[in-house]
């Protein structure tokens, strides 16, 4: 079987790809061609058997399985041998070719399903869970600041951390849990660093990780929440327990998109856009109408795109994009921070309409809107909402324009907008913000990533 120059899955390929070249070499044939060259020696033959073929001469100079391959993708190329009008069906097809599987085979099924939904949600460039944040450059370098216990910024050491301090290079997606955190790399190398006592890390390194280590290649997506799991979906779909690793790693289900980690539960969204819960339930956060703690993943809901796991509540955005709701809802009319009269909803309701993107924090929320606005609500006592009060919102609010991309830790707020710039607000006794103090903000600060 003929491999890919640099990568064994076509997913990885695809990833790579897509992070390299931008999203609009999908609708660039001449280009998209090109960087299969780039990666599989075998599409440079294809390529020019392409062109003997589309001049009239026989199919005869290419061997029986390229001719069955060209035979599939013919019609998308002109008589120079570039494709013509490049179609989704064209991307998959040349994946599926390079690299001898079936156009119906999980790999592709997975692509598929990336590629329609909401391709970006494989590169999670903005973190912020707990008291440390993290932000990706779009030429992949990683900064992250905060409080750093056990070294979970990967800075070299356990000191706080007041400004955005630049940890590695190379890198698409981050996730940072509550003492330990992890970052993947372009070519799929999975890393940790922070605490790893409960092996969130993987069997091989220390107990505390002040810079990152390598854990496994071959990952696609990540996420780590609490400080007890972190979980890996590798390129085949399936999805991993990295706290396994040495007992042989446990493969939690198979065709997986995306992965969120709470506090203290997991949600997973599968290719058939199904959703699964599994952990604790004391608060009904996973949504199985129940408030029993769950072992393994129970199904929850249909034609979900994403999901996000927060502290006591989850939010889940469907391919209608509408946002979803459950699990610990916060009393508006209570100041106090206790759960004493707080409302617990076990079952999806719907909240809201037109959401592009979604977060989670401990005892508030943030969504994205399809225009670019920011929207929250929740509690507020640290300003966390960003509406230049302390008051709690039972509705969402609107905080900003040009929002891309959002993120909600224990009581305060990331965004990252569409202009590059990031901002923050809400508790930063931990310098969580990243603006060089321990000032609580209640409107957006711009953080400056140097």
């Amino acid at each position: 079987m003929v491999k890919s120059k640099f990568f064994s899955d076509p997913l990885e390929s695809f990833c790579y790809i897509r992070d390299r070249f931008g999203d609009d070499i999908f609708s660039d044939g001449g280009r998209l061609l090109a960087a299969f060259d780039d990666l599989c020696p075998k599409l440079r033959s294809l390529r020019a058997a392409m062109r003997i073929i589309c001049k009239g001469e026989a199919l005869a100079m290419a061997s029986t399985a390229d001719r069955n391959g060209l035979r599939q993708i013919l019609s998308g190329f002109t008589e120079s041998g570039e494709i013509d009008t490049p179609s989704a069906d064209t991307l998959y097809e040349l994946l599926a070719y390079a690299f001898d599987i079936d156009i119906t085979s999980p790999q592709i099924k997975i692509i598929k399903t990336v590629t329609a939904g909401s391709p970006k949600r494989f590169d999670k460039t903005l973190s912020g869970k707990f008291s440390q944040s993290a932000f990706i450059t779009p030429t992949g370098k990683l900064f992250t600041w905060g409080l750093n216990e056990f070294g979970s910024t990967g800075v070299g050491d356990d000191a706080p951390v007041r400004q955005p301090t630049e940890v590695m290079s190379g890198v698409k997606s981050v996730s940072m849990g509550w003492s330990h955190s992890l970052a993947l790399g372009f070519d799929g190398t999975l890393y940790g660093f922070g605490e790893n006592r409960f092996g969130g890390l993987g069997p091989d390194a220390a107990e505390e990780c002040f810079n990152p280590v390598p854990i496994m290649r071959g990952v696609a997506f990540i996420d780590c929440g609490g400080r007890m799991h972190s979980y890996a979906i590798r390129f085949d779909g399936t999805l991993c327990n990295i706290r396994t690793l040495k007992s042989g790693m446990e493969i939690i289900m198979s065709d997986t998109v995306s992965v969120s980690a709470g506090m203290l539960h997991s949600l997973a969204v599968k290719s058939d856009g199904t959703l699964w819960a599994w952990g604790e339930n004391r608060f009904g956060q996973l949504g199985d109408g129940s408030r029993q703690t769950r072992k393994t993943p129970v199904f929850i809901m249909n034609d979900v795109l994403f999901a996000a796991a927060g502290t006591y509540h989850s939010i889940a955005v469907k391919s209608d994009r509408t946002l979803w709701t459950w699990g610990l809802i916060p009393d508006i009319e209570n100041d106090s921070q206790s759960f004493s009269s707080e409302a617990v909803i076990t079952r999806p309701v719907m909240f809201m309409s037109d959401v592009k993107s979604a977060a989670a924090g401990e005892l508030h929320s943030l969504a994205v809107k399809t225009d670019g606005s920011l929207w929250a609500w929740g509690k507020n006592f640290h300003g966390q909402l960003g509406d230049g009060t302390d008051v709690n919102r039972k509705f969402p609010v609107k905080i900003m324009d040009g929002a891309e991309d959002t993120a909600a830790g224990v009581r305060y707020s990331l965004c990252k907008k569409t202009d590059g710039k990031l901002y923050a607000w809400g508790l930063n006794e931990s310098y969580q913000l990243g603006d060089k103090t321990d000032i609580n903000r209640q409107t957006p600060v711009h953080i400056k990533i140097d």
